[in-house]
């Protein structure tokens, strides 16, 4: 399978490097800032003692997944970290484990929440190397939009509560508007606010990095101004320190092995299982968003095989989940830095923060670090209660606001399932209402490819309303066969319309039909055999054919199972039997020879022959100077594709068939001819080669007429020669009236 190139390297050098080590360095401390807010998120509440190392297992999954994904994407310049979506239901995950576990000693605690760390991301990095392994990348894409949308916004609001959580641990209700807890959380609320605004109207790289530093610089004169310490600001929780000197990372594969209770962990199997999909959605979504932002094709399979491989590497550490961010590898390009390097060296620095940083980062406000999670949920929010308005239909902006409401009263898995649920009535209401008929002909203005003298062309165009013609597409369930069969219901008991013979259904683009839709189609079989009209059936595939003989014909007899392989030959068998029952009639006499018709236009008023008012025998004698009888058998070829055409030849009796071969190599039937028709005019006349071959059905009689001997009666006999080319004219003239007449009624 050809997969979509890698965005090629610039070349190395100085400049690179430097601008690469620039983009990378302001990169890496939006990483960092993001990965210590993550963990305030996750460990908060009864665990915020541990935050210190959540915030070590963040920056090492920060570290591991940033350097591998920067090595093997197919964007250079990716930024892989650990992600919102999966970090917010793991907030949710780790609040349970806390409440489950009151008893447990803090480090049993914290051992069976690192352990739902580390398998979610054990878990997630499998289901995204399985699905880039097998190319399953766009299976992803069929989740309904506004499911996705729904919860993204419930995700939005996740975050937004978990910031609360992270600036002020007081739940949500009335203690949270006390004077001490408002000089908690509204700071931080109107820094995301600012924040916020100036990010939706401004686009430079730097406004974030500088707006984070001066909140910060603010809180620290503020602090200093009201006569505040930096001790008392860390005894009064304002910081979220203190963090041990030196290192932050902790190996905690050991403690999860030996002390995490698993029977806990798998209590949270089917939010943990959750954690998979969703992260998938969102990796897929943003590899889409950076296709349109980098304007540089991405891999999907790929992208999905390095995630996933740099989450089983970070798992290692405990990490969470993670995968490439949209907004902070789209960063280098709009700065000009799209090496590699940028993203490695933003590794790096989450390397030295982990390592070297844990006094730096002590210092850093919850205000700040709840500003910056409610800045995401914000943007989650804005972008899907705001934003979608205006893109969305009514229905799927309700259902965003369903699933919204769902997640914040019940649970993010209630609020996923209701949203599928829903969204999968809309969609069965919607496609009900879908017309399975594509378009529906009468034999009138739709024939087929079959070649008859034109008298009886223009009969069966006058007569041709006893064939009335369905093409259906779609997938056909129960819902919309029933509207087609009252649809047809209809059709037979509208006094102003003729009554019907013969009822064809065309099923070449249904995709597939639903067992219960059966049901629908006998009731029609035994609606249509009540009225004596014939239901013919064509391009019925093979599994639906093998069901309906025993469901639909399991008591029909072998001439009721009307059932041809494609269109052309189910309507060349109705108006056979219309022509039958023409001729019985007496509506139709038999086909005219050569002579006969040639001698038609040479006694007509208009002709000026010398020759009018003589017996045909004449006309006999004259042509036979230039044609040549052939009497053929069956299979007899006479033009082959490809092939020059030397004359043109009028059948007086038996059916000739032109065939061509398929890109595919199979054979497709064209067009069959029968008495009274001629075939290689075209040819003869354009200089063209032939376009298919054409073979007899049946032995029968025609007569040749080379190019040579038409040049010949066009000097020695004009009159002759200006009725044969009349002749000739009406055959072409009746297969564009054919052609013509089938168009208009398609386009109705």
């Amino acid at each position: 399978m050809k997969t979509a190139p890698s965005v090629q390297r610039p070349p190395l050098s100085l400049r690179v490097i430097l601008s690469s080590l620039t983009v990378g360095l302001v990169i890496g401390m939006l990483v960092v800032f993001i990965a210590v807010s993550f963990a305030a998120l996750i460990f908060s509440g009864e665990l915020d003692q541990f935050v210190p190392q959540g915030v070590g297992i963040l920056l090492f999954g920060a570290f591991i997944m940033g350097a591998y994904v920067s090595l093997t994407s197919s964007l250079s310049g990716a930024i892989s970290l650990p992600q919102d979506p999966p970090n917010v239901i793991l907030a949710v995950v780790a609040a349970s484990i806390a409440t489950t576990m009151t008893s447990a000693s803090p480090e049993r605690t914290l051992a069976t929440v690192v352990g739902a760390m580390m398998l979610s991301a054990v878990l997630t990095g499998l289901f995204f190397w399985l699905l880039g392994r097998f190319n399953l990348g766009q299976l992803v894409r069929y989740i309904p939009y506004p499911v996705v949308g729904g919860f993204l916004a419930g995700t939005g609001w996740l975050i937004v509560t978990g910031a609360i959580g992270v600036m002020i641990d007081v739940p949500f209700g009335p203690a949270l508007f006390t004077p001490e807890a408002l000089a908690r959380w509204l700071p931080g609320l109107l820094f995301a606010l600012t924040l916020l605004g100036l990010m939706r109207r401004y686009s430079h790289y730097l406004l974030l990095p500088a707006c984070l530093l001066a909140g910060i610089a603010l809180f620290y004169l503020f602090l200093f101004l009201s006569g505040g310490t930096f001790s008392s600001a860390m005894a009064g929780g304002w910081l979220l320190g203190p963090f041990p000197a030196g290192s932050l990372w902790q190996p905690v594969l050991g403690l999860v092995l030996t002390q995490a209770d698993w029977s806990v962990i798998f209590g949270q199997a089917v939010t943990i299982s959750t954690i998979m999909l969703v992260s998938a959605i969102s990796l897929l979504l943003n590899a889409s968003g950076l296709e349109l932002m980098t304007r540089h094709d991405v891999d999907l399979n790929r992208e999905l095989r390095s995630a996933g491989i740099g989450n089983l590497l970070a798992s290692i550490g405990g990490s969470s989940p993670g995968f490439q961010s949209v907004s902070l590898s789209t960063l280098g390009y709009r700065l000009g830095a799209s090496s590699r390097l940028v993203g490695l060296f933003s590794a790096v620095l989450c390397a030295i923060a982990l390592f070297f940083g844990a006094s730096a980062l002590s210092v850093l406000p919850r205000i700040i670090a709840g500003g910056l999670l409610l800045v995401i949920g914000f943007s989650f929010l804005a972008e899907w209660l705001y934003d979608a308005y205006f893109k969305l239909s009514k229905l799927d902006y309700l259902l965003i606001w369903l699933i919204l409401i769902t997640v914040a009263l019940a649970g993010i898995l209630e609020g996923i399932a209701l949203g599928t649920i829903v969204a999968a009535i809309m969609f069965i209401y919607n496609y009900s209402r879908i017309k399975v008929a594509r378009f529906a002909l009468t034999g009138a203005n739709y024939q087929s490819h079959v070649m008859r003298p034109p008298a009886i062309h223009q009969l069966l165009r006058d007569k041709g309303n006893d064939l009335y013609i369905v093409e259906l597409q779609g997938y056909i369930f129960f819902g919309t066969a029933y509207t087609f069969v009252e649809q047809i219901r209809h059709r037979l008991q509208n006094p102003d319309l003729p009554p019907l013979r013969y009822l064809l259904l065309d099923f070449r683009l249904v995709t597939g039909i639903d067992s219960s839709a059966t049901l629908s189609f006998s009731r029609l079989r035994q609606m249509v055999q009540g009225q004596e009209i014939q239901l013919v059936i064509t391009n019925l595939s093979d599994r639906v054919s093998q069901e309906w003989e025993l469901e639909l014909f399991g008591e029909a007899k072998d001439t009721e199972r009307l059932i041809f392989p494609n269109l052309d030959r189910g309507v060349a068998w109705c108006e056979e039997q219309m022509i039958d029952n023409f001729t019985n009639s007496g509506l139709i006499a038999k086909p005219k020879t050569l002579q006969q018709q040639l001698s038609t236009m040479l006694s007509s008023k208009d002709s000026d022959d010398p020759l009018a008012d003589q017996q045909e025998t004449p006309v006999a004698l004259r042509m036979n100077q230039y044609v040549r009888r052939i009497e053929f058998e069956a299979d007899q070829c006479f033009l082959r594709e490809g092939e020059a055409v030397a004359g043109l030849y009028f059948i007086e009796e038996g059916q000739v068939i032109a065939k061509a071969l398929e890109e595919n190599g199979q054979e497709a039937e064209l067009r069959t001819m029968e008495a009274g028709t001629v075939f290689g005019e075209i040819g003869i006349y354009t200089h063209l080669t032939a376009t298919a071959d054409v073979v007899a059905i049946s032995p029968g009689v025609l007569f040749y007429l080379s190019a040579r001997n038409l040049k010949h009666m066009d000097v020695e006999d004009p009159h002759l020669a200006i009725a044969f080319h009349r002749l000739i004219a009406g055959s072409l003239g009746e297969k564009l009236a054919q052609t013509s007449s089938t168009v208009r009624a398609l386009q109705n």
